[in-house]
């Protein structure tokens, strides 16, 4: 493991020995990051038994936001990142539980549900656009910045470009 903080960098090497109690937090946070930041999954490190609880927790999560959906435009975007997460939980299980199909489906329903809702609020936008009727516009496009949070999300780019330009026009 190697930490740089400002200049100075501190490298720590540990060959087969149970972590020393002061390391868990940081640990922690690193495994956090990963997952959270740049996808990497750290399920390699956990026993079984700890990984079926979170995939469960996020399974719940998963289900809940998808039944919410209705609620608020970002539960849905929601939904998918925890059906992602419980099936991350689960990929190193062989054969796969029953878990991991359902969320394998959950996800499909999730994603199905949010490309038909993107189609329909963009095309609801980009009519407005073309009548010039900006603050509707705004308004479809800021619920599709909802829908589609994820900035890495071609369609992210395209809803920002066009909500940029309809501000422009409100200004």
């Amino acid at each position: 493991l190697t930490v740089q903080r400002n200049r100075r960098y501190h490298h720590i090497k540990v060959l087969n020995r149970v972590p020393p109690q002061q390391i868990k937090r940081t640990v922690s946070v690193i495994e956090d990051f990963a997952l959270s930041e740049i996808g990497v999954p750290f399920t390699l490190f956990r026993d079984n038994d700890e990984l079926m609880r979170y995939a469960e927790d996020a399974f719940g999560l998963g289900q809940a936001r998808y039944e919410e959906r209705d609620v608020r435009h970002g539960n849905l975007a929601e939904s998918i990142k925890h059906f992602k997460e419980a099936m991350l939980y689960l990929e190193t299980f062989e054969p796969k539980p029953n878990l991991y199909y359902q969320a394998e489906k959950g996800l499909g329903w999730a994603e199905a549900e949010q490309k038909a809702r993107y189609e329909e609020y963009m095309f609801r936008a980009d009519r407005s656009i073309r009548l010039r009727e900006w603050a509707e516009a705004e308004r479809h496009l800021r619920i599709l910045s909802e829908l589609v949070p994820d900035r890495g999300d071609p369609r992210y780019e395209k809803i920002s470009a066009k909500l940029l330009n309809v501000e422009h026009h409100l200004r």
